[in-house]
């Protein structure tokens, strides 16, 4: 998934900036992380019983959610900062545009996170004294 964002991320440099062979590599990155994604879900829903066991699927949503709004708050900081120090323009909008896609991509993980099935709690078994 983050080899997909930073190609949606060098995409709209690369059109931003006039630069077709950035344009190009993020274009091959989105489309290699992209289908890297759909292939990985397809296998995992296929292959394995993460329906009556849903505890590793909340895991690495959790930590891909974390990754995501860690990502996004550095490129919020690195933007704040460049937009306060008065740096060039093209900085300024790199570091917004990386922001924007990573708090997309924050906002899409929370939703699929918070929209997977909960896992059950069970009472650890009592144990009589004799």
């Amino acid at each position: 998934m983050h080899l997909a964002l930073l190609g949606a991320f060098l995409i709209v440099m690369g059109l931003i900036n006039s630069e077709g062979r950035m344009a190009r590599v993020g274009l091959a990155l989105f489309v290699v992380g992209s289908i890297g994604v759909v292939l990985h879900l397809r296998l995992l829903s296929a292959r394995t019983n993460n329906a009556s066991i849903p505890t590793m699927d909340r895991l690495y949503g959790a930590c891909n959610w974390i990754l995501c709004g860690l990502l996004g708050l550095g490129g919020f900081v690195v933007f704040l900062i460049t937009l306060l120090e008065n740096i060039s323009t093209k900085t300024v909008f790199s570091a917004l545009v990386f922001f924007v896609i990573y708090a997309a991509a924050w906002g899409f993980e929370a939703f699929s996170f918070l929209n997977l099935p909960q896992v059950p709690r069970t009472k650890p078994a009592e144990t009589s004294e004799s």
